[in-house]
């Protein structure tokens, strides 16, 4: 009789029954679990939101760079700076220069030069501006630079004016126009244990209507080794060295903290996104003499 009263007290409505240690822990170990699986494809399908956003980016960079040679002959828009990332060149280096009047009648919204998924430089050595209006490194020691609106077009400023893209058609060092991105090897070309010599490798065309255009970079995420610092690079294996550092300048894409690609805009106007099994230091600039400079990836 007891003991049919205590099932009664058990079973009876409305009465309210703690879940034991046990049961929690069951709990939160399912969820954990769940966690474990959702959280790479969220990770996932943020990642791939950016490449499709950086993508779209530098289609409207072709799309203008296209229209811009339409109208003048041919020839891609002129930028004379340091780096094909900056878009105007500070008044200490060589002499200001801007081409940034040059896109402003084709490209209406200039956020297009920023990357989603720019996450600043790979070893805090130099940084570019994040945005558009950022003028947080304006007084930097080393590089000051501002972004597209930091500082008025035209006005000649000790600034560079930088952008998440490598413009590399049409690019030229300041004061030396022959001093062009050299094309070291083709987009599914090795890299060599040997670097090719510059001297046997042609330069990016200036102008619209190159044969094999489709081959041909016309920009990219602004992926970078410089071969000084903080590795320096052995001379006549750089290439092969670089490739196995990584880049160690900025890019957009990163999956735990290291290079993942980079999107890649060619001279026909179609862009491509090249995984860190594909892309490789495959550029430089002409410096004049038989060594490299920058490596660029692609």
């Amino acid at each position: 009789m007891h003991r049919n009263r205590s099932i009664g007290r058990q079973l009876r409505p409305g009465s309210a029954q703690a879940f034991t240690l046990v049961e929690l822990l069951v709990v939160i170990g399912i969820i954990a679990i769940l966690m474990a699986f959702l959280l790479p494809a969220l990770g996932r399908a943020r990642e791939s939101s950016i490449r499709i956003k950086c993508a779209s980016n530098l289609r409207q960079i072709g799309l203008a760079a296209i229209n811009y040679a339409a109208e003048n002959k041919g020839w891609l828009p002129d930028n004379r700076s340091a780096q094909p990332h900056y878009v105007a060149n500070r008044s200490g280096f060589v002499g200001w220069y801007d081409s940034r009047p040059m896109w402003q009648k084709y490209i209406k919204d200039i956020n297009c030069f920023y990357c989603p998924g720019f996450a600043g430089d790979m070893q805090g050595r130099k940084v570019v501006a994040q945005h558009a209006d950022d003028r947080s490194q304006a007084s930097a020691p080393k590089d000051p630079q501002v972004g597209w609106r930091g500082t008025p077009p035209g006005v000649p400023v000790d600034l560079y004016v930088s952008i998440h893209y490598s413009i590399l058609g049409g690019w030229s060092r300041p004061g030396t126009p022959n001093r062009r991105i050299v094309l070291l090897l083709g987009p599914e070309e090795a890299v060599p244990e040997t670097d090719p010599p510059l001297a046997w490798r042609p330069m990016l065309p200036a102008r619209i209507g190159a044969r094999d255009s489709s081959q041909i970079p016309l920009g990219a995420d602004a992926t970078l080794r410089e071969p000084t610092t903080p590795v320096a690079l052995t001379q006549g294996r750089m290439l092969a060295q670089a490739a196995a550092l990584g880049p160690d300048f900025w890019t957009s894409h990163r999956r735990r903290g290291r290079f993942d690609g980079l999107n890649v805009l060619f001279l026909d106007g179609h862009v491509v996104w090249r995984g860190a099994e594909k892309a490789r230091p495959r550029m430089t600039y002409n410096t004049g003499s038989s060594n490299y400079d920058y490596l660029y990836w692609y």
